[in-house]
């Protein structure tokens, strides 16, 4: 059993095209978590009844870390975390489970996906993990957060950092923790994964995702001088 866990915060129509892929090209068994953070949206409670097989409404947004965690307490399997922006493609899931068990102690994979940059804020950004910079399954010391497969007993060891805000960095800190368990992390260079619009929870919820991007960094910087993540 894979949960899939899809966390939204007024993206009603990724959201719909995540799903559609998702119960496409996903082999079961599998099941849907969606955890809303608090949106506004007309008819979005009604649209995640329908097609997910469990859900959270929560009343504000609680963040990326938080949120996730809630959805992984519902978890019935291993986890796949992924953001509301993704688009699935043919056999992207049994590629990412192929990676996770041909390496020993793997603690984690993630996909390749577009896009190479994106503007957030007026700000062209790059992001790590684009389709064609690895040929083949690659170690790497960190995974992003948009769509990242788990087994459970594993992120129960560590779980999503809640003292970031919103979201950002969050991802880095849970692979710095991986790390210091003896967990190895890959890239699957093959699963057919698309990541559709980086940073449109931001735009679309008004936050300026380069001031929340440097609180969090200040936030994940002290944890590393701390030596702590809790």
């Amino acid at each position: 059993m894979i949960s899939i866990i899809i966390l939204e915060w007024n993206t009603l129509s990724y959201l719909r095209e995540c799903i559609e892929s998702v119960k496409k090209y996903t082999e079961k068994p599998y099941e849907i978590i969606v955890v809303d953070n608090g949106s506004k949206e007309e008819g979005t409670k009604e649209y995640i009844k329908s097609v997910a097989d469990k859900w959270i409404f929560n009343e504000t947004n609680l963040g990326f870390s938080k949120g996730n965690n809630q959805g992984a307490e519902l978890a019935d399997g291993d986890l796949v975390f992924m953001n509301s922006d993704i688009v699935v493609g043919k056999n992207w899931l049994e590629d990412m489970k192929r990676t996770f068990w041909n390496h020993k102690d793997c603690g984690a994979v993630g996909p390749l996906a577009n896009p190479i940059s994106g503007t957030v804020c007026g700000t062209l950004c790059g992001f790590f993990q684009y389709k064609g910079q690895f040929k083949i399954d690659t170690q790497v010391a960190n995974l992003m957060g948009f769509c990242l497969l788990m087994k459970k007993e594993v992120f129960n060891q560590i779980k999503f950092n809640e003292k970031f805000d919103k979201g950002c960095y969050e991802d880095k800190l849970l692979s710095d923790e991986l790390t210091k368990r003896g967990y190895t992390m890959w890239i699957c260079a093959k699963a057919d994964v698309t990541h559709k619009a980086p940073g449109r929870s931001f735009e679309a919820n008004h936050l300026n995702y380069l001031e929340l991007l440097e609180k969090n960094k200040e936030i994940y910087s002290h944890g590393e001088r701390s030596g702590g993540a809790s």
